[in-house]
């Protein structure tokens, strides 16, 4: 759970992504502006801060580069272990190649 003093920042950046990947998941368009300006009508407050926003696109960017993956609570640990584990010694396991997709600039 993800909340602030009044709802509007960084609550306002996680309500924005999850419309803005709703409406992308729906039409195949992004359209992050539009997003807050709608959101703005019902709270004046929402992402005003550039740290915000640059937070909201890089959650689009990584999504869009590595997609989802949903997985039961019971199989986690089992999912893990197999990210884990490498093809040879001098190999990326498929989790470490994973955390270099999501943490390239």
């Amino acid at each position: 759970m993800l909340i602030c003093r009044d709802g509007s920042e960084r609550t306002g950046a996680f309500i924005t992504l999850d419309l803005v990947l709703e409406h992308l998941r729906k039409t195949g368009k992004i359209d992050v502006l539009r997003t807050i300006l709608v959101l703005r009508q019902f709270r004046t407050g929402i992402v005003t801060q550039d740290v915000l926003l640059n937070t909201v696109y890089s959650a689009i960017a990584t999504y869009l580069r590595c997609g989802t993956t949903v997985i039961s609570s019971k199989q986690l640990n089992k999912y893990v272990q197999n990210l884990k584990k490498k093809k040879s010694i001098n190999s990326l396991s498929q989790l470490e190649r994973e955390f270099q997709v999501r943490t390239a600039v």
